[in-house]
């Protein structure tokens, strides 16, 4: 799954006009808001998934996990929390979702589920793992574990507050998001 965001989500008018003037201002501000979407739905998944966890179906004990595979991580999705990133596409559109083909393969099979088959190896492998499947047993099921739309529902109100702030900080600094930008001359403008 993947969320695209724009930069004039439930913003102002004023906003608006300022974007229709300023491409710098677009580009810059939606990339900082695809950064700032991306490290909060990372920040959420490392806290352990937040409240829309505990509608997600229960794991298979990390006992098990691990020896099935050792090395097993003991927080929902794992090391795969990394492979979460963000893309500037144009025109104020930032897409937030995995940074690589396999990440987003594994990714949709923890969000929307999966279905395996098990096969002579599988059995084969959990019986040698100590955790044997029992004879009428003939698929292993991943069950659904969104997480990216309930963490933009979570987050979707913070977002025009956000852009706000950004724009303030753009104007501040003088029409540029660079930190250095605001630290030259300030030059002041006289009525003759």
């Amino acid at each position: 799954m993947m969320i695209e965001i724009s930069v004039q989500n439930g913003i102002s008018k004023y906003l608006q006009s300022l974007i229709r003037n300023s491409p710098d201002f677009v580009r810059g501000c939606s990339k900082s808001m695809g950064y700032f979407v991306q490290r909060e739905i990372k920040s959420e998944l490392r806290k352990g998934g937040g409240d829309f966890k505990s509608s997600w179906p229960k794991r298979i004990p990390w006992r098990v996990r691990n020896d099935l595979r050792p090395g097993a991580p003991q927080r929902w999705y794992g090391r795969l929390i990394n492979a979460i990133g963000y893309q500037y596409v144009s025109g104020g559109l930032v897409k937030v979702g995995w940074t690589s083909a396999a990440s987003a393969k594994y990714g949709r099979i923890q969000e929307e589920g999966a279905t395996y088959p098990v096969t002579a190896w599988v059995r084969k492998r959990w019986g040698k793992a100590g955790h044997p499947l029992r004879g009428d047993t003939t698929h292993l099921k991943v069950p659904a574990r969104p997480f990216f739309e309930p963490i933009m529902n979570k987050l979707e109100p913070k977002l025009p507050a956000y852009v706000t702030a950004k724009a303030q900080e753009f104007l501040d600094n003088g029409g540029s998001f660079r930190k250095t930008s605001g630290k030259g001359r300030k030059y002041q403008v006289f009525g003759g």
